[in-house]
């Protein structure tokens, strides 16, 4: 008897990296890490992988050029697009760029492979400034509060939701 493995690809920026701070990784933290251990204590009979693809300062369209290398020769079984905190540094002028970007990534995959597809709506970022902020990026704090208090991540969440909605594709 064969034992049954699933290979997730997870795509996405610094957040699916799991950078956490200057040259430092939370290779077990990171959601797909969490993702996998839930699956094997759910599913013990089943082997997981997970192949990081996630990169540090990543767009979904720079996504769209690693998209062949990264994801695509792999025969796997799940693909997981995480974008959007980079994007959003575009402001509400870059919501098309990043709404295409992702429906370029799910039409290109769903065209060379059969894997299902999970796309994430980016994280939160500060409301207000604190303490936690890691220094590497108090020189953009201000930035990353306008982002989160004028509604400009909220709109790319949305822009995610809808992009999975109209295309079929499960949003996390």
């Amino acid at each position: 008897n064969s034992v049954p493995s699933v290979l997730i690809v997870a795509l996405g920026d610094s957040v699916t990296a799991g950078s956490a701070a200057q040259d430092e990784y939370l290779h077990d933290e990171v959601y797909h890490a969490q993702l996998k251990h839930l699956l094997e204590q759910h599913y013990p009979q089943c082997v997981f992988s997970v192949i990081n693809a996630g990169d540090n300062g990543q767009s979904a369209t720079g996504g769209i050029a690693r998209l062949e290398r990264d994801v695509l020769h792999h025969q796997h079984d799940l693909v997981l697009i995480g974008y959007g905190l980079n994007d959003a540094m575009g402001e509400m002028a870059g919501l098309q760029t990043y709404g295409n970007a992702l429906k370029t990534l799910i039409q290109r995959t769903r065209e060379a492979t059969s894997a299902n597809i999970i796309l994430l709506t980016p994280n939160v970022m500060p409301h207000y400034e604190n303490d936690n902020i890691p220094e590497k990026w108090r020189h953009v704090t201000e930035k990353f509060l306008h982002l989160q208090n004028d509604g400009v991540l909220a709109a790319y969440a949305h822009c995610a939701r809808e992009i999975g909605r109209k295309n079929h594709v499960a949003v996390a």
